[in-house]
């Protein structure tokens, strides 16, 4: 019974995201920026969001997260440009593809990956490589600061302050 259940409400959002156009007009978008954190030896959030060009985002929470769910919303449109232009201003399409040496065990880890026009670059981050450039986790930070999702403490993760949600 729940699993017809689960299959309705699957059927009912498809029909939902098709109506209102939000998911086509997402996936419309040229640009986008994408952060995904992965897990560490402790309680470190696992999610992944991405912002797009028109400042509509995707946000799942997976674990350590306040907001353990899926979320559409929208932000301010100026907040995708904002932030190429400070990853441009960073270097970040001159970056290494991987920051992965395992200097130190039990690390959380970010995968960041921008596309802009016809440029797109992904650069793996494990937090206990020391090799990494320090900008890369102000790059990781900010996506993090303009939709809102700010430290709460070590232990608990992060609280999501959502846009309008759709």
């Amino acid at each position: 019974m729940t699993y017809r259940l689960f299959l309705i409400l699957i059927a009912l959002a498809i029909v939902f995201c098709l109506t209102c156009g939000v998911c086509g007009d997402l996936l419309d978008q040229p640009g986008f920026i994408t952060l995904e954190r992965g897990p560490c030896f402790g309680l470190c959030p696992v999610y992944s969001v991405t912002v797009y060009e028109n400042g509509s985002y995707i946000y799942q929470g997976d674990s350590n997260t306040p907001h353990p769910e899926y979320l559409v919303g929208i932000t301010n449109e100026t907040v995708f440009s904002e932030l190429v232009s400070r990853f441009d201003e960073a270097g970040f399409f001159g970056m290494n593809d991987k920051y992965t040496e395992y200097l130190v065990t039990d690390m959380a880890s970010a995968i960041l990956t921008v596309q802009t026009g016809n440029q797109i670059k992904t650069v793996e981050h494990y937090f206990g490589d020391m090799n990494a450039p320090p900008i890369l986790y102000d790059l990781e930070n900010a996506v993090d600061t303009v939709l809102n999702l700010s430290p709460v403490n070590s232990s608990s993760g992060y609280e999501m302050i959502p846009g309008e949600e759709i």
